[in-house]
């Protein structure tokens, strides 16, 4: 629960700190704002925004490595349907000649 109160309490000072430092206001990437703290040499007092971006940032990964594994099987499970129904035609065929 201390961390919820200390992101929220510093992202509440981030965002003050930030409105006054106009090369950040159009930041639209997610690791720009992390970016924007060690630029200013401000990272040390809000280490917990700096977490919670890498913890979003760590999770985008996790997802779409999810996504590309399932993706591999899905793509093993037809190449191994497809040899699998060769292998029983073949057989058919043979049964026919």
């Amino acid at each position: 629960m201390n961390e919820m109160y200390y992101l929220r309490s510093q992202l509440e000072h981030y965002q003050i700190y930030m409105i006054h430092q106009e090369r950040f206001h159009n930041t639209f990437i997610i690791f720009e704002p992390c970016r924007g703290l060690v630029e200013i040499n401000k990272l040390q007092h809000y280490h917990v925004i700096d977490m919670f971006i890498h913890f979003v940032m760590t999770l985008l990964v996790s997802i779409a490595t999810t996504k590309q594994i399932f993706s591999a099987m899905k793509h093993v499970k037809t190449m191994f349907r497809i040899k699998m129904k060769k292998k029983v035609f073949s057989r058919f065929y043979d049964d026919l000649y």
